[in-house]
């Protein structure tokens, strides 16, 4: 099996080899889990920052694919569903995930768009839920240009957010005002800035 196994206990130095062993996976040993054919893998900053024994020997957690096998308890699940979600050591041809940490894929999403979503927007929605963001709401978002800061951005929208502010670098302010930032504040500019926070101050 390929994968990326992480050669050092911290640090993010990855060797590609094809000769790993596939993860073992017994129906009533993974009763609750199911075991995944990897279609795509993202890779995020969690992914190189935690070390080996927290996140496993092979790289990454978010990942598509279709399911090959499931646990005894496995309900929602069958063989030969495309789904997505979170997995330890998902940069490999297969992988063994939680049931309850994945779901569904949609035919409108491409595998590579729908590795590209768990880590970043359940990170944003955490944000956005504990802020109460409802409809009407107003939202201030730092990092705006990042995966976690677009997810948000998606996110507030969704959830009828009115005002969405992004603060991020003057180069990517056209990336956030198309992904649906309705002002933006170019960080590198102190005077904009504090100009900003003046203005705003208590809303």
């Amino acid at each position: 099996m390929r994968a990326a196994i992480r050669k050092s206990i911290f640090g993010g130095v990855a060797s590609f080899t094809s000769t790993n062993p596939e993860p073992a996976f017994s129906p009533s040993k993974n009763s609750n889990e199911v075991l995944v054919s990897v279609k795509s893998a993202a890779i995020n900053p969690v992914d190189y920052k935690l070390p080996k024994f927290v996140v496993g020997s092979i790289f990454g957690l978010d990942f598509s694919g279709i399911v090959e096998e499931v646990g005894k308890d496995v309900t929602d699940f069958k063989v030969g569903d495309k789904v997505f979600g979170v997995a330890k050591g998902a940069l490999a041809d297969k992988a063994v995930s939680d049931a309850t940490r994945i779901c569904k894929k949609t035919d409108d999403l491409t595998f590579l768009e729908a590795a590209a979503l768990p880590v970043a927007y359940v990170t944003g929605l955490q944000g956005l839920k504990v802020g109460k963001v409802t409809e009407g709401s107003s939202v201030l978002i730092i990092g705006a240009s990042g995966g976690c800061g677009l997810a948000a951005i998606h996110l507030s929208k969704a959830m009828g957010a009115t005002r969405i502010v992004a603060i991020c670098s003057g180069k990517n302010s056209q990336l956030v005002k198309d992904t649906g930032a309705t002002e933006v504040v170019d960080y590198t500019q102190e005077s904009d800035l504090k100009k900003f926070f003046a203005e705003n101050e208590g809303k």
